[in-house]
């Protein structure tokens, strides 16, 4: 108390300064500085500023929050959780005897006395030793090999008397001793006549190991391990404190084996047991329910082909789907079309697999001239010559069937004429080459002629194209003039 005015007077002096000069710049907490809104910090809040200064939070005009230098220590005191204090004081919140100055170390949790650094751990949810794992180790299973049977009593070697009680761990630990006096010790228990226990458990008016609570019920004693029984065994006034599922929902099984019932007291009440019993059995997995069939805990799996891409059907009856659920299985969403006469077209119309199979296609016969598709090949056709020729193409009806023709040399200036006449009706082409494109005609009607002007003295071709149906073919005459 004896600090707490200069305290307030330094309070009041910022609170006159501040009207003037605004809120004093906000330290971090290596003391660093900044004058921006940025660093907000909740008023009324006190940090240590190194290891002499304590700034508290305030708001100044502007409305900004800031930290103000509230109080400097004096040489014998240091900073400690927002106080100055005398060098060497224990700061222990929780009375564990560890903190900030305690000679056994510094506390992970300052405010809960089963936490600390080297703390026991226990399993009950909580990091007990501060090393970022709760429960960890053996705190859920521990080895209780070297432990003695809870509730059992025996005399020591000197005629003291003792009992097994559970540690935090859930292991049985030897009681410390207890002196029975001029009385000897049996079975664990002091033969006083000053101590009325009329359950058996060692405890009543006059008794070494204490008072009774229920003097009827041998479990039930101050300090003795709580039941789930339905029992204040601790005589706490909370009946099964400790198991607080009692009654809570509780399932056995996953997915659709899940059954639910219960938690209840354990035939031994050291712990609780689910009711829930038989539960049922897995089937196949189901596609597409979306339900654990197989209660594997996973949903529809075994699917993974879902949505891919298939197809029904084949040739022109093919129609492209998805894989989509089909009750245990999978399926695909096409249903192919229905096929049709096969005609020749080059496709699968009756959906058989086989193409123009059926002699649909009647096919013309290639003349003597081929094979004639390029210049070097190209049948002669000297000047003044006649040929009659035919143009079959390929079984794409729109495919142009190329035939070349030699039509021999030529000197510059001289001109050059081919005549076409077209004998079962069809489109052609013709072109002068020597070796480059010199001239082109179109067919007019079933008749047609190109001629051009030789631009040097050399050999000469014509290039013959016919659009031809397969079956038919095309029928041409030339007539080199």
């Amino acid at each position: 108390m004896p600090r707490l005015l200069p305290v307030l007077l330094l309070v009041l002096v910022w609170a006159v300064g501040c009207a003037e000069a605004g809120i004093a710049p906000v330290p971090a907490n290596n003391g660093t500085i900044n004058n921006d809104c940025d660093d907000a910090c909740a008023v009324g809040r006190f940090i240590c500023v190194g290891n002499d200064e304590v700034w508290s939070c305030e708001q100044g005009e502007d409305g900004c929050t800031g930290y103000v230098l509230t109080e400097t220590c004096n040489d014998s005191e240091v900073c400690v959780e927002n106080l100055c204090v005398e060098r060497g004081a224990c700061i222990d919140s929780d009375r564990d005897g560890r903190g900030q100055g305690c000679l056994d170390g510094d506390d992970c949790d300052d405010s809960n006395p089963d936490r600390y650094f080297g703390a026991r751990e226990v399993c009950d949810g909580v990091d007990n030793d501060c090393n970022g794992t709760p429960d960890d180790g053996d705190a859920c299973n521990p080895d209780c090999t070297d432990g003695c049977v809870v509730a059992t009593r025996e005399c020591t070697g000197d005629g003291r008397a003792r009992e097994c009680r559970r540690d935090d761990v859930g292991c049985g630990v030897w009681s410390n001793p207890v002196d029975c006096g001029d009385a000897e010790c049996v079975m664990g228990l002091c033969q006083d006549e000053r101590c009325e226990d009329r359950d058996g458990d060692g405890r009543g008016a006059g008794c070494v190991f204490g008072p009774d609570c229920d003097d009827g019920n041998a479990s039930i004693y101050e300090g003795a391990e709580e039941l789930c029984d339905g029992l204040d065994n601790d005589c706490d006034r909370v009946p099964d404190n400790g198991f607080e599922q009692l009654g809570d929902e509780c399932e056995m099984g996953q997915g659709e084996c899940r059954v639910v019932g219960q938690y209840g007291c354990s035939p031994d009440g050291l712990q609780l047991d689910c009711n829930a019993t038989n539960p049922g059995q897995p089937t196949n997995e189901v596609c597409g329910d979306g339900r654990d069939n197989d209660c594997d805990g996973a949903t529809d799996e075994g699917f993974e082909e879902l949505g891919q891409a298939c197809s029904d059907g084949r040739g022109e009856c093919r129609v492209e789907g998805t894989l989509v659920c089909d009750g245990a299985g999978t399926r695909c969403s096409a249903q192919a079309r229905a096929g049709t006469a096969e005609v020749c077209d080059m496709r699968d119309n009756d959906c058989d697999g086989d193409v123009d199979e059926g002699g649909v296609c009647t096919r013309c016969v290639e003349d003597q001239y081929e094979q004639n598709d390029s210049s070097d090949a190209g049948a002669p056709l000297g000047k003044g010559q006649s040929l009659t020729a035919t143009a079959c193409g390929s079984l794409n009806t729109n495919d142009l069937d190329r035939d070349w023709f030699a039509l021999g040399r030529y000197t510059a200036g001289q001109t050059i004429r081919v005549d076409l006449t077209v004998n079962n009706g069809g489109e052609m082409h013709l072109e002068i080459y020597g070796p480059n494109f010199i001239a082109a005609s179109a067919i007019t009607g079933s008749t047609a002629s190109v001629s051009a002007t030789a631009p040097a003295t050399r050999d000469y071709f014509l290039w013959a194209a016919a659009n031809t149906n397969v079956r038919t073919g095309t029928s041409y005459t030339l007539r080199h003039r």
